[in-house]
């Protein structure tokens, strides 16, 4: 029986515990978030969508291609960030609930910094 709190782990892999799976899937949300800033960068360096080749239908994303490019990368290297402190966490001694600070500080940091830099793309003082 697996406790509460705790899920069922690959054959010989320790479980993950709640903070680690929190990390785990916030860090998948924002590395979501980069692939649709991706896609943004591209519809702005392109200058539209290319629905069939040659054939391109103008739409406007917004911002700037520099804009989308940092958010894409930037939102990346917080989803991994996510990811390394949940590898790690369970790792350096500390109590439960200061792993549990730990895990909402990260994720907050990670969702603060996305944001930012979305709507730091589409200010007008850019």
């Amino acid at each position: 029986m697996v406790p509460y709190g705790m899920t069922q782990a690959a054959e010989g892999a320790p479980p993950l515990s709640t903070d680690q799976r929190r990390l785990v899937g916030h860090g998948l949300c924002v590395i979501l978030c980069a692939m649709f800033a991706g896609f943004a960068l591209g519809i702005s360096l392109v200058g539209g969508l290319e629905v069939l080749p040659g054939n391109i239908k103008p739409i406007s994303v917004g911002g700037t291609p520099a804009g989308w490019a940092r958010m894409h990368v930037g939102s990346l290297t917080n989803g991994l960030l996510l990811f390394a402190i949940a590898f790690m966490l369970p790792r350096i001694g500390l109590s439960s609930r200061s792993q549990n600070r730990i895990a909402w500080t990260f994720v907050a940091i990670a969702w603060a910094n996305t944001v930012f830099y979305f709507f730091g793309n589409l200010a007008p003082n850019r």
